[in-house]
């Protein structure tokens, strides 16, 4: 009897250290894809070289009320749903955190689909959601690209191939190019839908 409850026991320790060591690496990982503990030199550097006038280039001389109270919210990695007047700076209360988001991760690999994805239901819609990226994110070296129909599939799935951190694209263009393919949603880490 004493031989089975010591491996009784054994086994029940084991069980606890397993699920430790998975809540440890679990909150590891929250901690690199909210960008904390970082031990990585040109991370901190890109970082630091973020252009902080972009906010200001973008037509935001300080943050709108869905600014202020979208940006700690989605930077502490928690779900938002923000209800702005148009021109109210919406795209920016989500897409700074996102840079932010992309910052923190490990570079794009060859075959690697992008980090952030941005649904549309319009291509007008997502076309200006793009330009608005365009507005600071190349401040921070971040690559973005819109897929809609109606386009030209080559330039698009050009995009794709070279790798972009942030795909902004119409649900119908998207389905078609992951069921051909060309992208696919494993680095999708961050999500916005219009």
């Amino acid at each position: 009897d004493r031989g089975w409850d010591r491996n009784m026991n054994r086994d029940r320790d084991r069980d606890r250290d397993d699920f430790r060591d998975r809540d440890r690496d679990r909150d590891r990982n929250m901690e690199r894809d909210r960008g904390w503990g970082r031990d990585n030199d040109r991370d901190r550097d890109r970082d630091r070289n973020w252009d902080k006038n972009a906010i200001e280039r973008a037509g935001f001389p300080k943050p709108t009320a869905i600014q202020s109270v979208g940006w700690p919210a989605a930077l502490s990695g928690r779900d938002i749903v923000g209800i702005a007047e148009t021109g109210s700076g919406k795209t920016l209360a989500f897409a700074l955190p996102a840079v932010v988001h992309i910052n923190a991760q490990e570079d794009l690999r060859n075959g690697d689909g992008p980090i952030v994805l941005v649904l549309a239901p319009t291509r007008e819609l997502a076309i200006q959601i793009r330009q608005e990226f365009a507005k600071f994110g190349e401040s921070a070296k971040i690559k973005a690209t819109c897929l809609y129909g109606g386009a030209d599939k080559g330039s698009q799935i050009h995009d794709l191939s070279i790798g972009v951190q942030v795909v902004v694209a119409t649900p119908g263009r998207l389905l078609d190019l992951i069921n051909r393919g060309y992208t696919n949603l494993k680095r999708v880490t961050y999500f916005r839908s219009e």
